[in-house]
């Protein structure tokens, strides 16, 4: 299993890229059944895109919560070997009409990020935190195409997405995405806050629990690329912060993460 980096790819794509694409997603799922508001992962399976998962966050506090002020979801699913799959610990848009204005949202919003923090079986994420941008992804400018009355997108007032009109946009974040996560079964939880008031107090707050079932790529490789050959993956295993990997060296890729760390 590997957790890319700021800076990293996946098959040729940088993630910063594919978290453009999670947004042009999101803002077209239907708005009456969508993963975002789904308690229990029933609707998880939208966000199964080829050899890409996108995951949902919570766009607002859920009947689960025991706090009031905190969004808390525990969701249940099934990914595939051989998908990358993209954990939005949290994140935000921008689709103010110039770049500089975008560009100074999106720096503002991270401002108000108090903290972020994610593990995965049991084991701490290092270096996921709101003062490091070690798992901080920003988007280049991209396009939101016409959100239709009856998608999610219309309902992010904060976003001002008008019907009809296809408007740049930056996306900003921190996220997991996690690439050869192995068959079997494994538990992803992060959680994060937000304070916009900055009054020690967050104003948004969310406690995501996945359950992840991880299928054999054999299954359906039938829905992959076939010129994509187990010779391409890479064993990169996660190191839980107190030695070397299996193979006798620490993993040297510039933008893979691979620490764990007990939590």
């Amino acid at each position: 299993m590997k957790i890319i980096r700021s800076g990293g790819e996946f098959d040729g794509r940088s993630i910063e890229d594919i978290t453009a694409k999670w947004w042009q997603w999101a803002v077209h799922l239907p708005d009456d059944a969508n993963p975002f508001e789904d308690l229990t992962g029933g609707f998880a399976r939208l966000g199964d895109r080829g050899d890409l998962f996108f995951a949902a966050g919570v766009g607002g506090n859920t009947d689960n919560d025991p706090d009031p002020s905190v969004a808390t979801v525990i969701r249940s699913f099934t990914v595939e070997e051989d998908q990358l799959l993209l954990v939005p610990v949290i994140n935000w848009m921008s689709n103010l009409p110039t770049r500089q204005e975008r560009l100074d949202e999106v720096d503002l919003v991270k401002s108000f990020i108090t903290h972020v923090s994610a593990e995965i079986d049991g084991k701490a994420v290092r270096g996921l935190s709101a003062d490091s941008d070690k798992f901080y992804f920003q988007s280049d400018d991209f396009k939101i195409s016409p959100i239709g009355e009856d998608e999610t997108g219309s309902d992010l007032d904060v976003f001002a997405l008008p019907a009809g009109e296809k408007l740049p946009a930056i996306a900003a974040g921190f996220y997991l995405p996690i690439e050869d996560l192995r068959e079997g079964k494994h538990t992803i939880h992060f959680s994060a806050g937000a304070d916009f008031n900055d009054d020690q107090i967050d104003d948004f707050a969310l406690n995501i629990t996945l359950l992840v079932t991880v299928l054999d790529e054999d299954c359906h490789r039938d829905r992959r690329n076939p010129d994509r050959h187990e010779s391409d993956h890479h064993d990169h295993r996660l190191w839980d912060g107190h030695g070397p990997d299996d193979h006798g060296h620490r993993n040297s890729d510039h933008h893979g993460s691979d620490y764990l760390m007990d939590a």
